[in-house]
């Protein structure tokens, strides 16, 4: 990786930092609406399957529905749970590995860790 590229990327990734840094409240609210929508939609959809399919009336189709959604949230954390550890434990063999790692990385980042602390600086001396 060049200079340049290292530099952009470098840039681009403190300007990601600072959008966050300022809006995550609203980046995360949006994000949590759509993915609701989205569960909503989904929910509705299992339980007109649900109601047409076994001939259940509307509650018990919604209570199946509850149901198996919890399953699904069961299932989906432990998955991310065991694919988390395993690639971690994969990439940092050892708690000296991470810890290097973690060096190196500050090292080569410094700008990306103390922007916002720079910001935050400025701004309190600013108002």
């Amino acid at each position: 990786m060049n200079q340049t590229s290292q530099f952009t990327h470098s840039f681009k990734l403190s300007v990601a930092v600072l959008v966050l840094w300022f809006f995550w409240d609203t980046l995360l609210g949006v994000t949590l609406h759509g993915l609701h929508i989205v569960v909503e939609i989904l929910e509705l959809l299992l339980e007109h399957l649900l109601e047409s399919l076994f001939h259940v009336e509307g509650h018990t189709a919604q209570m199946y529905t509850a149901w198996i959604g919890f399953s699904l949230l069961v299932a989906l954390t432990l998955f991310a749970y065991r694919h988390t550890r395993r690639m971690l434990a994969n990439k940092f063999p050892t708690k000296d590995h991470f810890s290097t790692w973690s060096r190196q990385w500050a090292r080569e980042h410094w700008f990306i860790l103390a922007l916002p602390t720079l910001v935050l600086v400025l701004s309190e001396s600013l108002f």
